[in-house]
This record gives C-alpha cells, sequence and structure tokens, in this order.
C-alpha cells in the first residue's frame, strides 16, 4: 500500500476531477492506497470540497490548516499523517499524470531511496529559469544533490527517508534540501506530461523564498544551530481540522 499526499490550495473547483483521476489510476494500477488531501488554509471552498470527498471514499483523508504555509509546510504535515512505508507526493495541478505513479513506483522497487518524476519543460520566462538555476546550484553546493539529477514536486520516497523528514524542526521546510541530508541514491524517471495541467499557483516570489530557505536552514556548518533554534519557534503550521 502506499500514501499520495497533496498539498492544495484555492482548488476548490478542480479536487473532484483530480480525485477521480487518481482514483481510477490507482484502480488500474491494482494499486492499494490512501489519499492525504492537505488544504494549505485556502481562500475558497477547498476544505468543504475536500470534507466532501473525505465522505465518498473511506481512502482518503483531509488535513485542514489554520493558516498558510506554503507547499512545503503543508507537504509535510500530509507526510506526518500518512500511514504508509511508501509515500508519493503530488501537486494539485495535474502537472503530473496520476497514471505515471506506477513508472515511478517500478523504478523505486529497484532499490532506490527517492525516484523523482520529471517532465519536459516548455519554454519558461529567462527570469524564471534562472531561479531554478540558482537553486539547483545551492543544492548542488551546500546539500551535495547530483548533478544529473532534477528535484521536482513528484516523488516517491520510503523507509528512513520518511523518518528523516518527518523529524525536521525547521520553522521553513524545503523537502528534497532535507532528503538531501540522507541520501543520494536518487534518480529521475521522464514520464509524459499531462494535458489536463492546470496554471500553475507557484510563483517567482515563492521560488525566492524557497532558495533563503535552503540557503539558511540546510547548509552543512548551520543545520545542527538552525535545527536547534527552530525548536522554540513559532510552529511549522498549526491543524485547524482533521477530517
Amino acid at each position: 500500500m502506499i500514501s499520495i499526499v497533496i498539498p492544495t490550495y484555492n482548488r476548490a473547483g478542480h479536487l473532484k476531477n483530480l480525485y477521480f483521476k487518481l482514483d481510477e489510476a490507482m484502480i488500474h494500477m491494482g494499486e492499494s492506497y490512501e489519499l492525504i488531501l492537505v488544504d494549505d488554509a485556502s481562500k475558497d471552498d477547498t476544505a468543504e470540497v475536500i470534507r466532501e470527498i473525505c465522505k465518498m471514499s473511506r481512502q482518503v483523508k483531509g488535513v485542514i490548516l489554520t493558516y498558510n504555509v506554503g507547499q512545503q509546510n503543508a507537504t509535510l504535515a500530509g507526510i506526518r499523517h500518512a500511514s504508509h512505508e511508501v509515500v508519493v507526493t503530488l501537486d494539485d495541478d495535474l502537472k503530473y499524470d496520476p497514471a505515471t505513479i506506477n513508472q515511478l513506483l517500478d523504478v523505486y522497487n529497484q532499490g532506490y531511496d527517492v525516484v523523482y518524476g520529471i517532465v519536459k519543460e516548455v519554454k519558461r520566462k529567462k527570469i524564471r529559469r534562472l531561479g531554478t538555476a540558482v537553486k539547483e546550484m545551492l543544492l548542488f553546493l551546500l546539500c551535495k544533490k547530483p548533478k544529473e539529477v532534477q528535484l521536482t514536486s513528484y516523488k516517491v520516497m520510503g523507509g528512513s527517508i520518511l523518518d528523516h523528514i518527518r523529524s525536521d524542526a525547521h520553522e521553513k521546510v524545503y523537502l528534497s534540501a532535507r532528503l538531501l541530508q540522507k541520501t543520494n541514491n536518487i534518480i529521475n524517471v521522464e514520464v509524459a506530461s499531462n494535458k489536463e495541467h492546470l496554471a500553475t499557483t507557484y510563483s517567482l516570489r515563492q521560488l525566492i523564498r524557497l532558495t533563503f530557505t535552503i540557503v539558511k536552514y540546510y547548509g552543512p556548518k548551520l543545520t545542527h544551530q538552525n535545527h536547534q533554534k527552530d525548536m522554540n519557534k513559532r510552529t511549522q503550521y498549526v491543524i485547524k481540522e482533521l477530517v
């Protein structure tokens, strides 16, 4: 069995379609699963839609957050509520087709600690490409990321990697930087792009914030020091409701 964690924000009109496509893919794969939907304090009716989906299926859990903490912290909240030894993290915009999860699982079962799904990107703005390049370079320099590996939000991981991620006490987290502290037994799997991909809500500003998070918390000399300081800081998230 696997746990699938999807953080979501302002997707009330889309979540049921996402759930149906995911469920269809899992049935086709013959894979037992649980789905954890994390509402990052949406301004629309996302939380109510999650409640409705949970009523439709016992396989679905809802984690409703009190205030907005960002994609990474919201994903961490979901991972901490996952019941199974293998976790898949996925975006809420269908950039990655749920039907490709089996491709990642097949490679993961070959003995890798983490498998990232990637798609061939359409041409992006230069400033966005530059921001991504800076982030990747920092992860290479500070966290020893393998040069050939691309990091995305779509990944499969399990075992001690999950324990390491769950124990992250930083106020702001970046899950890929955290797991790179534990392993470099990582590989990419290229999957087909999804034609139903929605517009992303991930902005350049968020990418810049993520870059600062990497520098502040995940450098080899700063990790332990900042980890201890953050134990007494503002919590990573506050759960309003478990569904």
